[in-house]
């Protein structure tokens, strides 16, 4: 039985034809959402560019999400977040900037022109810095900030370290108010050279974490005279492996 002549058939191949070409256009058009969004634990607003791929969305140029500025104004929350960037095809590509905070709004509302001005108070954790492939690439700079009546009155936290890839690499610094690290990596990673520690009290290193290719030798006390150098591992080890430097590591030690 037939349910088609052959005008029809080619009518309907044709049809078919364009209906798939238009479904692999609109695969291919890039596409743009603003409006409500949830990420994992964030819920916000966003505006980010995409593309419709085998019905999966694939982040592509463009992206921006942030906490609900009106819920943040009305102190229906105290938390804040904002984040900045590009993507390219799903990966992080480009400059990004992040914000993190907690407010509190003053009682006190001034009035400038047709607007309102309302003034905060708590604590701001910015990072801003490039990504090369997805992973962390060129400078980052990370802040913690410490902000009163709208003003910053303090920076509790600054840290500047240099990546490659993702890798990082020569000189970092660290400062939380009441002292400040600073060292250098190789380039692959390994902490290298001295590692040198400086407080408030002195202008003299107070502490200093001597690396070799990654391996800890010495740690010295400059400003303790009576405080004798402690050799960690002098040796070269055999089969070692490398661990990240990071609390568990300090408590070993």
């Amino acid at each position: 039985m037939r349910f088609f002549n052959k005008p029809t058939q080619v009518l309907f191949s044709i049809l078919l034809m364009l209906l798939t070409f238009q479904e692999s256009l609109m695969a291919q058009r890039l596409l743009r959402y603003q409006g409500p969004y949830q990420l994992k634990n964030y819920s916000g607003e966003a505006k980010f560019d995409y593309k419709l791929v085998k019905k999966d969305t694939v982040f592509n140029g463009p992206f921006k999400f942030q906490q609900d500025q009106l819920k943040l104004a009305l102190g229906e929350t105290s938390g804040h977040f904002s984040v900045k960037g590009s993507m390219q095809a799903n990966v992080p590509e480009a400059e990004w900037q992040f914000a993190f905070g907690n407010f509190a709004t003053e009682k006190e509302i001034e009035k400038i022109g047709y607007t309102y001005r309302l003034k905060l108070n708590g604590e701001e954790q910015n990072a801003q810095g490039k990504f090369a492939k997805g992973s962390p690439d060129g400078e980052w700079v990370q802040v913690v900030k410490k902000i009163e009546g709208a003003v910053i009155t303090d920076t509790l936290f600054y840290s500047q370290f240099e990546f490659d890839e993702g890798v990082p690499q020569r000189s970092f610094e660290m400062n939380n108010g009441n002292g400040l690290l600073a060292g250098r990596f190789l380039e692959d990673g390994l902490a290298h050279d001295d590692w040198e520690l400086y407080t408030l009290k002195s202008l003299e290193a107070a502490e200093i974490w001597s690396f070799s290719n990654g391996r800890l030798t010495q740690i010295a006390k400059p400003d303790n005279p009576t405080a004798s150098k402690l050799s960690i591992y002098p040796n070269k080890l055999n089969n070692p492996e490398w661990v990240k430097l990071d609390s568990a590591y300090l408590n070993i030690i």
